[in-house]
């Protein structure tokens, strides 16, 4: 069944209502790899903004696991990186209209996130695929240019 698409303006989000958004979803078993509903969202937001956000996220992700449920985590770890959501950190690091240096920092602060989250606690598919989909994207991108897309 498809969901309506959610416009969402996060111009002037915290950085608590950036991961509120990402995570906090009523996730079950049962709506797992269900209709994900980053899939049905438009996202206004500031690269930039949202750029130091993931960074912010990334470099000190530890307490995402007292916050949100392992499921939740899953989910929104999958959104983060899949081109789906506007505002994914693959997108992110694919815009040239954000300094090249904060689209460094975001990727550098992901072997933070590695380090001191995903090695530290077991995720399902999500983590398996992190670096897949963003050089995908990456690649997509690269083609769709060199055809003149």
């Amino acid at each position: 069944m498809d969901q309506p698409t959610t416009r969402v303006d996060s111009t002037n989000w915290s950085f608590d209502d950036f991961v509120a958004f990402l995570f906090d979803r009523d996730v079950s078993l049962e709506s797992k790899r269900q209709d994900y509903w980053y899939c049905h969202v438009e996202v206004e937001f500031d690269a930039r903004e949202i750029g130091a956000y993931y960074v912010q996220l990334f470099r000190q992700p530890e307490f995402l696991l007292t916050r949100f449920t392992k499921l939740q985590l899953e989910e929104g770890f999958w959104a983060i990186q899949v081109h789906n959501l506007d505002c994914s950190v693959a997108r992110i690091i694919d815009d040239s209209e954000v300094p090249l240096s904060l689209r460094k920092d975001c990727i550098r602060s992901m072997a933070d996130l590695f380090k001191r989250l995903f090695a530290a606690e077991p995720f399902d598919s999500s983590v398996q695929m992190w670096w897949g989909f963003i050089v995908l994207r990456l690649a997509l991108r690269e083609q769709e240019s060199r055809a003149g897309w």
